[in-house]
């Protein structure tokens, strides 16, 4: 996190990052919130996405769907075990703009 007037947080201090699916880095943008980030770059170089977890809402959404306790089924979700795939909607709108690769 920048600080003003201080050295903390410069854009200077951060290291440079490639393409994700290349090298697999990922970088913080502090310690204090703990967002991780990464760089997916498409059409050689023109379009750039940054990409961070967004939070929890997807596994919070999965618990009330697909929970299953087979000792204490009032903990079970509306539909308990039921398999299903996660779907990014970064990943499902660059889909959609024909840029994933």
């Amino acid at each position: 996190m920048y600080e003003q007037g201080s050295d903390k947080g410069r854009l200077a201090d951060f290291k440079p990052l490639t393409n994700y699916k290349t090298e697999r880095q990922y970088g913080t943008f502090s310690a204090q919130d703990g967002c991780n980030f990464v760089c997916n770059i498409y059409e050689e170089g023109d379009v750039l996405s940054i990409v961070v977890d967004s939070g929890s809402h997807g596994t919070h959404v999965a618990g009330i769907t697909a929970a299953h306790q087979p000792n204490n089924s009032s903990l079970n979700g509306i539909a308990p075990g039921e398999p299903f795939s996660f779907v990014e909607i970064a990943l499902a709108f660059q889909a959609l703009l024909g840029i994933c690769g």
